[in-house]
Order: C-alpha cells, then sequence, then structure tokens
C-alpha cells in the first residue's frame, strides 16, 4: 500500500509534537515542561528591556488563554522560578519577573538547548532556514488574518 503524500499542516504536527517530546526528556531533571521553559526564556529575552513583563504579555505571545497562562505562573512561581511584583503606581498590576534560582537554571540549560537546535537544523543551511522561516511566518499569518472556515455537515 502506497503511503499518502504528507500535507504541510500534517508535517507541522508532526514536527511540533517531536521537538515537544524530546525538550519535555531534557527538562524533565528540571521538572519543567518545553511550554514552562518557552515562559522563562521569554522573562530572560526581556528582563533588560525597559518593559515590565504582565501576564497579558504571556497571553498575547503565546496565544493562550489567560487561565492557561495563570495556571502555568502559580506552577512556576510555586517552584520558585518567578516572582509577581505589585506595580508601586497601579496595584493591580503584578509584574512577573525571573528569580536567582531561575536564571541559574537557563544559565545551566543555555549549552542543552542550543545544542539541541543544532542537531535539529543539521543540514539546513541559513539560506534554506531564512527561507523556511519565511514561509512558517507566512503560513501563520494568513492563518491569523483569514477568517475561519466551518464543515457545514447539513449540505452533505
Amino acid at each position: 500500500m502506497e503511503n499518502p503524500p504528507k500535507g504541510v499542516g500534517f508535517l507541522i504536527a508532526v514536527i511540533h509534537r517531536t521537538v515537544r517530546s524530546r525538550v519535555n526528556s531534557i527538562l524533565k531533571d528540571a521538572d519543567l515542561t518545553k511550554p514552562q521553559m518557552d515562559v522563562l526564556m521569554f522573562l530572560k529575552r526581556n528582563e533588560d528591556e525597559d518593559h515590565r513583563v504582565i501576564q497579558r504579555d504571556l497571553e498575547n505571545y503565546f496565544q493562550i488563554t489567560n487561565p492557561t497562562v495563570s495556571s502555568m505562573i502559580n506552577r512556576l512561581e510555586a517552584k520558585g522560578l518567578i516572582e509577581r511584583i505589585t506595580d508601586s503606581n497601579d496595584r493591580r498590576i503584578r509584574q512577573i519577573v525571573l528569580t536567582a534560582k531561575s536564571k541559574d537554571l537557563l544559565h545551566r540549560m543555555n549549552a542543552t538547548i542550543k545544542e539541541a537546535e543544532e542537531n535539529m537544523l543539521e543540514g539546513i543551511s541559513s539560506q534554506e532556514l531564512e527561507q523556511g522561516m519565511h514561509f512558517l511566518e507566512t503560513i501563520l499569518h494568513n492563518l491569523q488574518s483569514k477568517e475561519e472556515h466551518k464543515f457545514d455537515c447539513h449540505t452533505c
């Protein structure tokens, strides 16, 4: 039996699951998941800017719901990896910052994460990577900008 052709969506889904599985196995010893590590890395990238990171920033950047972000923040805070600091001008706003423990963890994990990414991109030139990134960004833009069409089974 011949294998059916694999569509772009199928390949993206398989890549996503594979990356998530491999990264989760790397992070297992640190008692972290890939989404939790993604949040820590986002905070690290944004800690030097004059912008305070709040929960809504995480919701918008990762395109996940408020309850999902709240749950993740609560778990990271319970592990001592982040801290919520109340804004001195507006007590309703709570800035999310890394702790010394998470900064140390990120520093130690940096080489492992870099090696995993290099392995994933092995055999791909910088030009191919740039083209691939453009391709993926275009797909994302198309998905975000076009109305979703729902299947109407009443017309079947």
